[in-house]
């Protein structure tokens, strides 16, 4: 479930979106709400949360000096560098290999060779694997409906492995799937903060909260609580 979430720290708002279970809708939770509430500790200010701004909307407040930061699961968007500046990665949401989790011949894409790979039709995943199936031999890509049929076709060993994004992967292992990720993301999608660009000093302290959170665990952390498994 995700919610868009405006919360605020004095003297003016932030926003996130939330990832958020279904029983917590009715109020601000989720990874990127924590995320928001453990900077703005860091920082000393206290954080609100408004639920419902559009995806343009996160980034016209920005403009509107309604808010000071974005917390959105926002992809680094480099047409709009030019107004705004994003923070160190927090994320990587990109296309991830998963594997059963006692099989260790599948390691990256190279591997595929003479073995099978489920993927969502249509996605990202999908028109990956077919380009890496015109490199390897034998490779055979599985089109499936879902992400859940992808995973559920390897659990079941009519795949050899599937490539999904990172966040599907890390719910899919989190709800208790005997599966793993292999290796290391296939295709890179950071989501990060946004702040205005002319914010440099706002830009650099969050870099340095989000720097030390990772050094301290608090980021894995509240990956494990919210996106499950590793």
């Amino acid at each position: 479930m995700q919610d868009r979430c405006l919360g605020h720290a004095a003297p003016r708002p932030w926003c996130g979106e939330v990832a958020a279970p279904a029983a917590e809708r009715s109020a601000a939770a989720g990874d990127d709400v924590d995320l928001g509430r453990e900077i703005a500790a860091r920082l000393g200010v206290r954080a609100e949360f408004v639920a419902n701004l559009s995806y343009d909307g996160l980034y016209d407040a920005l403009t509107a000096e309604q808010v000071d930061i974005v917390i959105s699961a926002l992809y680094v968007d480099p047409m709009r560098m030019a107004d705004f500046a994003y923070s160190y990665s927090y994320f990587n949401a990109g296309q991830v290999l998963v594997v059963p989790v006692d099989r260790g011949e599948v390691r990256e894409m190279a591997d595929l060779s003479g073995r099978t790979l489920a993927v969502e039709w249509g996605s990202e995943g999908d028109v990956v694997a077919r380009t890496w199936a015109r490199r390897l031999t034998g490779m055979t890509v599985i089109p499936c409906q879902s992400v859940e049929e992808v995973l559920a076709r390897v659990v079941a060993g009519e795949a050899d492995a599937a490539l999904v994004d990172h966040l599907s992967a890390r719910l899919g292992i989190g709800q208790g799937l005997p599966l793993r990720v292999a290796g290391d993301p296939v295709t890179d999608e950071p989501y990060a903060i946004a702040v205005r660009r002319q914010d440099s000093a706002l830009l650099r302290v969050v870099n340095e909260i989000l720097t030390a959170m990772e050094t301290d665990g608090t980021l894995s952390q509240l990956r494990r609580q919210w996106l499950g498994g590793e």
